[in-house]
């Protein structure tokens, strides 16, 4: 697949519709960059000209000379700190919060007249694709996500389907294995989902502006009970996400009365590992084995009651 041709197109395609080389859309005679830069300040309410470059992208000296017109044109004004005399606060004027909120008002209405041309359905699909996007390419800012973060434990329609495709997707390209992998998991679902009622199984699915992001499963396996499927996308891990979902296994593990767990891994899942042995799971058993077209290390980990 050609990513740079997609990835050019959707820009094209996204710039069009959302319309920012039209500034009559916005109906401001700011040109695109002044509008950013009253955007930000408006939403930051102040802060330094290196902030906003380093925020925006933009070059040191071109946002210099930005910033000069924009004060001169009374929009900006900029005070010194009070912590630090070589540092200035930018802050907009009375002139510039209106144009803020004009310019914030246009938007709303823009964007909501884009929406109104799609389906409830087809909104849902936008918002979630262009969430996980934002995700991708903001990786800066993934250490305030963690409260953003939704779990919930009732299974809902597309879950099953969710865990299935998402484990044998990012398996297969991060350790090469087959679609045995993707038949194995589905089956695993399966007897979850049938295994006999009343149980004491429990899930953690994760969601993330109404994407779902990861999961994590206990089974009853009557005294004993089974940790499987623990998955987190490649862009919320090591922002405590994971830690949060072990917190939450092994509270209910506690207080659900079972007297021990276990999980079946593979030696190439380091980082699981590491976090199964924090928890008190300990190394029980370990097989060679042809799994999932290709050779691997099977290891089984227990954890018991103390």
């Amino acid at each position: 697949m050609d990513y740079i041709s997609h990835f050019r197109s959707f820009s094209r395609i996204f710039t069009q519709n959302i319309g920012i080389l039209n500034n009559q859309v916005l109906l401001s005679p700011l040109s695109l960059t002044e509008s950013r830069i009253i955007y930000e300040l408006g939403g930051n309410k102040s802060t330094t000209a290196k902030s906003l470059s380093n925020e925006l992208k933009i070059d040191k000296g071109y946002l210099s000379r930005i910033l000069k017109g924009l004060e001169s044109e009374n929009f900006v004004t900029s005070k010194t700190s009070k912590t630090d005399n070589r540092s200035k606060k930018l802050l907009l004027t009375d002139k510039g919060i209106d144009a803020f909120e004009k310019l914030n008002k246009a938007s709303q209405n823009h964007i909501e007249q884009l929406l109104g041309t799609l389906s409830h359905y087809e909104q849902k699909k936008l918002i979630s694709s262009l969430t996980q996007a934002q995700q991708i390419l903001e990786k800066n800012g993934q250490s305030s996500a963690l409260d953003q973060i939704s779990i919930r434990s009732n299974l809902e329609v597309g879950d099953m389907g969710f865990v299935i495709q998402s484990h044998a997707e990012l398996f297969q390209e991060e350790y090469n294995y087959s679609i045995l992998l993707e038949e194995y998991v589905a089956k695993g679902m399966l007897e979850i989902f049938i295994l006999k009622k009343p149980n004491k199984n429990k899930a953690w699915i994760c969601e993330h502006n109404g994407n779902r992001i990861g999961y994590l499963f206990l089974v009853d396996r009557g005294e004993t009970a089974q940790l499987r499927y623990f998955f987190l996308m490649p862009e919320y891990r090591g922002i405590g996400l994971g830690k949060k979902l072990m917190d939450s296994f092994m509270n209910y593990l506690s207080s659900a009365g079972f007297s021990s767990c276990y999980l079946w891994t593979t030696n190439e899942q380091l980082s699981a590992q590491s976090l199964y042995l924090k928890y008190g799971f300990l190394l029980n058993e370990e097989k060679s084995s042809m799994v999932f077209g290709k050779p691997v290390t099977e290891q089984k980990y227990l954890w018991t009651y103390n």
